[in-house]
């Protein structure tokens, strides 16, 4: 697995567990999938999943 998809999961299971809130106040479940839709995606969808995934992630350091 991939550097850029395990920070994907870590972002997934961070909303999933209530340990990091989703941006602008969207419902986490709903983010959850967009970030694991969109990385399966691939393509510039799965960097914005990146990108964001990596903003998530920052509220769990």
């Amino acid at each position: 697995m991939t550097d850029r998809q395990n920070t994907i999961n870590q972002a997934i299971d961070a909303l999933q567990t209530g340990t990091a809130t989703p941006p602008d106040g969207q419902d986490p479940q709903s983010m959850a999938n967009m970030l694991r839709t969109a990385s399966d995606r691939g393509g510039l969808g799965a960097y914005a999943a990146y990108k964001t995934a990596q903003r998530i992630n920052a509220q769990t350091s």
